[in-house]
């Protein structure tokens, strides 16, 4: 899955600029967007970093506590396994936010961008690129069908026409 969202955000340099992909007369109207989708990426990785510290963290935790039951331990341990749980659950939510932050900001000018590209079969506006995120029920399927469409029509446009089809 996390290659998979990798691979998605690094093929989309489409909406670099590419003047190979796009219309040169239309380029002026494309955002630039790979720097967004590097920070998304860097920060995705920064927040599985923090996953496998706070899963260590937690294993580190549960050995406390099998020590506690047989009463093998003193409150300077305690205290600090607290202070450390502690620190590492709030940098990682406030990491959770940012990587939705930044992935969010990319999806949403990449589906402007091909909204930009003349022919391209696009079903939404570009506020449901970020604001199907926030719907509750509609969360669960737009966000996956106008990613479909992006990587649908980016293989189209670039002239992927095999790929285009299998991913449809």
């Amino acid at each position: 899955m996390v290659n998979a969202i990798i691979c998605l955000i690094s093929k989309f340099h489409i909406f670099s600029l590419n003047p190979k992909i796009v219309y040169k007369n239309i380029i002026a109207q494309l955002k630039e967007n790979s720097g967004r989708g590097q920070t998304a990426v860097s920060v995705l990785t920064i927040f599985f970093g923090l996953t496998i510290i706070a899963l260590v963290s937690k294993i580190m935790k549960y050995n406390l506590h099998v020590r506690m039951d047989r009463g093998d331990f003193t409150m300077d341990e305690t205290t600090s396994n607290e202070l450390r749980s502690l620190v590492i659950g709030i940098v990682f939510m406030i990491v959770k936010i940012l990587t939705a932050i930044f992935f969010i900001m990319w999806f949403r000018r990449a589906y402007y961008n091909l909204t930009q590209i003349p022919n391209s079969k696009v079903n939404y506006t570009e506020g449901w690129a970020a604001g199907a995120w926030f719907v509750p029920i509609l969360n669960l399927f737009r966000p996956v069908e106008i990613m479909n469409e992006i990587w649908r029509e980016t293989q189209i446009h670039s002239g992927n026409t095999e790929e285009a089809q299998k991913g449809s």
